[in-house]
């Protein structure tokens, strides 16, 4: 399983907290202040949570999306090696996708937005909206340092570093162009935001019409969401081989609305499948996923083939290896191929009788079924058990709740966990 598009800090910030906001609500007054209030022990713990639940669910790479706030944090270096120990201890593949942000020129309706949303929730420690602001130089330079010191162009890494403007709106002209020029010149990879909301798409050109005048577009370039685009932009996609990461669980837990995937692979454009926010998905389950990718979209087009259980699963496997530019190492099991695996069990009632494995696993599975889960030719998760992480924090459990319990009262989001029962009828 390769899961192209994730954050993981905001996992802390799970289990209820995120119920009923649409994306910025949450965004701003659930996600960033959360993370804004996580010290470099908290980040530990929150990867080592990721990490095992991750393996747990058959990933063995994923493509990490952090907060942009992080990279000028004064802990940014104790946080950023934090996180990558622990993904390197768990024996998991990580993509660090180094995020910046250079416009401060953001549209003041988008300002005001924000600005109404964050008054909902006066009692939140909202982070300044220039907190994670550089000039385009200065996050170019940073970036570099990043990518120098932790980027490993080797085939049998398991760790790799790429640039990530925040999204469309929050980086400039020139912020986005380098960025692909980055990403060429060091033959890695680019990723952003686009069209996540029908909010986003007001100017003359749609999203993707303006990454393409940028120069942004093309096969280093990734694109998560792509929820509100049309028939023209998916066909600049497909012109430029620039890949798309389909985020079902969270743009339906926002309300954000559903992407139109079977266009998109009509066209042949690649589309991952992937988790998103912990906080906003709840659970780093591709198979689960799977399930909803499969299903939303047949209903969605009242077209019970509109995406097949077959396409559910290269989505979360080979087309996800083609997302990230390294469908010849990873995404099948063939020879030649990094060794990569997930096995899983199908001695359950459930998963009985199997008469063809893709439908079987995108409709029958719950997820706990996943038994053993070896990376680059290493058993990292047997029978449940991911050693490293176990006997690292043989309490993770119990220590997530309660850094998460921590973080959430030092941000101001503590009465939010202790929220009405919520109904639309007293019935």
């Amino acid at each position: 399983m390769i899961d192209p598009h994730t954050h993981v800090a905001d996992i802390l910030a799970r289990g209820g907290v995120s119920n009923e906001r649409a994306l910025y609500d949450w965004l701003f007054n659930v996600k960033k202040p959360t993370i804004y209030a996580m010290t470099p022990d908290d980040h530990a713990v929150a990867s080592a949570l990721f990490a095992a639940e991750a393996l747990r669910a058959g990933i063995t790479t994923f493509v990490e999306f952090p907060e942009v706030f992080l990279m000028w944090d004064d802990e940014s270096e104790a946080i950023l090696e934090a996180k990558l120990n622990e993904y390197d201890s768990a024996g998991l593949r990580n993509i660090y996708a180094q995020a910046f942000r250079d416009n401060d020129d953001v549209p003041s309706n988008l300002s005001d937005f924000v600005g109404h949303v964050t008054r909902k929730e006066p009692a939140v420690e909202h982070v300044p909206m220039d907190a994670s602001l550089s000039g385009t130089d200065a996050a170019l330079e940073r970036i570099g340092d990043v990518y120098d010191r932790y980027h490993d162009p080797s085939p049998d890494s398991r760790q790799q570093v790429w640039i990530a403007p925040e999204n469309v709106v929050t980086a400039t002209d020139d912020g986005l162009s380098a960025a692909s020029e980055f990403a060429e010149r060091r033959e890695t990879m680019t990723t952003t935001h686009a069209s996540e909301t029908v909010h986003e798409e007001h100017g003359e050109l749609s999203h993707v019409e303006y990454l393409d005048a940028v120069d942004y577009l093309g096969k280093r370039a990734v694109l998560a969401h792509c929820v509100h685009v049309d028939e023209r932009d998916i066909r600049l996609c497909a012109a430029t081989d620039t890949k798309v990461v389909h985020n079902p669980l969270t743009n339906l837990m926002l309300g954000s609305g559903v992407a139109p995937v079977p266009t998109m692979t009509n066209y042949e454009v690649t589309v991952g499948l992937g988790t998103d926010n912990p906080s906003g998905n709840d659970t780093i389950n591709p198979l689960s996923d799977m399930q909803y990718a499969a299903l939303i979209h047949r209903a969605d087009r009242r077209d019970a083939g509109a995406v097949t259980a077959e396409k559910a699963l290269e989505m979360a496997t080979i087309d996800g290896a083609r997302t990230i530019g390294r469908a010849d190492e990873l995404g099948s099991i063939e020879a030649g191929k990094r060794a990569d695996l997930t096995l899983v069990g199908l001695d359950y009632p459930h998963l009985t009788p199997s008469q063809n494995i893709a439908s079987t696993l995108a409709f029958q599975t719950h997820g706990h079924e996943i038994d053993t889960v070896i990376c680059e030719g290493e058993v990292v998760m047997d029978n449940g058990v991911v050693p490293d992480i176990d006997e690292r924090y043989p309490d993770l459990l119990a220590e997530s709740q309660k850094r998460a319990d921590e973080v959430l009262s030092r941000a101001g989001l503590d009465s939010m966990t202790e929220r009405e029962w919520t109904s639309r009828s007293d019935k």
